[in-house]
């Protein structure tokens, strides 16, 4: 489940949305996991993306974004594409 929220921003509107998604506990530490996303023009474009996000989720098709050297990037995708 998902929670939208109005932020201050620096835009013509003077404010931008958000929105955060719960992922569950972490099984090794016991706490919460969350997802914050933001920047997002309307409330509708964050449910949006806020959705878009869950199904990846719920699919297993999310990869988080991290650091990662292009050689390593490649290694991982030839290993599951080929």
């Amino acid at each position: 489940m998902a929670y939208y929220r109005k932020i201050k921003a620096k835009n013509k509107n003077g404010y931008s949305w958000s929105f955060t998604i719960d992922l569950g506990r972490d099984p090794a530490t016991g706490k919460r996991k969350q997802l914050t996303r933001r920047g997002f023009v309307s409330k509708k474009e964050a449910e949006l993306a806020a959705n878009q996000l869950a199904i990846e989720i719920e699919n297993q098709t999310y990869v988080k974004e991290k650091d990662i050297l292009f050689k390593d990037f490649i290694i991982d995708y030839l290993k599951d594409h080929c």
